[in-house]
């Protein structure tokens, strides 16, 4: 509590001020989060009540309550109050789920919703994630329905925004596709999907990271286009999805085939043969080694190990190779090789 001598100086009464602003916008907040259960039990016995004047009237259900709230059958006298009660609660907490990620995009996405926040008086408390504020804000939201009727008009909105929603981001993927996922070959049938698998090859599709990392760095060369880049990658990993769960034009199967025909083609490419097939080292060294301008030391590209032409690895995705290593030797034979067509991280350029 505030002494009598405080509240006489400035300082003192702005911090009273900011108590006291702090104090109701914590129980506004504390009154919108019980008002959003009150809303829930109104809306349970206002069904229930509803349902129950059908009966009396001998009338079937709406056709409207008996969709939006899954009930099984539209005769009133058979459908139980613990049946309204448990329908009512799904409908209304699937509600409330909506709303709170509709929020969470809105924040996400940079819209100033500052004078929502105040007026559902959830506390300006810094550090705040955007998940709590949109938590807050659905259950404010939900303490304003007084009625199953509101219930209802709540839903039938939410699935039209999300319809409108669907059918913007169809339009605009569409748009992105064409624009910017050119065929290799013009006028070549070519499709998203197979966009995707080409740039996919040799990375296990399991691993989330790398999928996703890969076909980033595929399409957002091409759009410059933070929102357009989103589309295309959430959209990416539908078509993934679609693979894994068998429901792709692509099967799973098929494309592992392609990523192992991937590599196993690229190994080859890069290969020789190994001094055992040569007959020993002294013969391999006669058929693979290369003398290189006025040197007089002969040069190896390849491993008389393994065959592989040198800073290739199997464990490497496909057109991968090793990092440009240190040391002036190693680095020079990697220069050779592959400073033409490969970055210094061993990705190709």
């Amino acid at each position: 509590m505030l002494s009598g001598n405080c509240v006489q100086s400035e300082s003192c009464k702005s911090l009273f001020l900011l108590a006291l602003k702090s104090s109701i916008a914590l129980s506004n907040y504390t009154i919108g989060h019980f008002s959003s259960i009150s809303a829930l039990n109104i809306s349970i016995r206002d069904a229930d009540n509803k349902i129950r004047g059908f009966g009396k009237r001998n009338e079937s259900i709406a056709p409207s309550l008996v969709n939006l709230l899954n009930l099984d059958s539209a005769n009133p006298n058979s459908v139980s109050s613990t049946e309204i009660n448990d329908k009512v609660a799904i409908a209304f907490k699937n509600l409330k789920n909506d709303l709170r990620e509709d929020y969470i995009t809105r924040l996400e996405s940079g819209e100033d919703l500052s004078q929502l926040i105040e007026l559902a008086g959830i506390p300006p408390e810094e550090g705040t994630s955007n998940t709590e504020i949109a938590d807050n804000l659905a259950n404010y939201d939900m303490g304003s329905i007084t009625s199953i009727a509101q219930l209802l008009k709540g839903i039938i909105n939410m699935q039209n925004q999300k319809e409108q929603s669907v059918e913007t981001s169809e339009t605009n993927l569409v748009s992105a596709v064409e624009k910017y996922i050119i065929p290799p070959v013009p006028g070549e049938d070519y499709n998203f999907e197979q966009f995707v698998v080409e740039n996919i090859q040799g990375i296990d599709i399991d691993d989330e990271k790398a999928v996703v990392d890969a076909l980033a760095d595929a399409i957002t060369p091409l759009t410059g286009n933070d929102t357009t880049s989103a589309e295309l990658l959430n959209e990416s990993r539908n078509i993934i999805n679609k693979i894994k769960q068998g429901e792709g034009s692509i099967k799973r199967e098929d494309l592992e085939d392609t990523m192992t025909f991937s590599l196993k083609e690229w190994l080859d490419n890069n290969r020789v043969e190994t001094k055992e097939e040569t007959g020993g080292l002294a013969a391999w060294n006669s058929k693979y080694g290369y003398t290189d301008g006025l040197s007089l030391f002969k040069k190896f590209d390849y491993d008389s190990k393994t065959g592989l032409k040198k800073f290739v690895n199997p464990e490497l995705p496909p057109n991968h190779v090793e990092p440009r290593p240190k040391g002036a030797l190693a680095q020079g034979a990697w220069d050779r090789l592959w400073l033409e067509t490969h970055n210094e991280d061993g990705t190709p350029k």
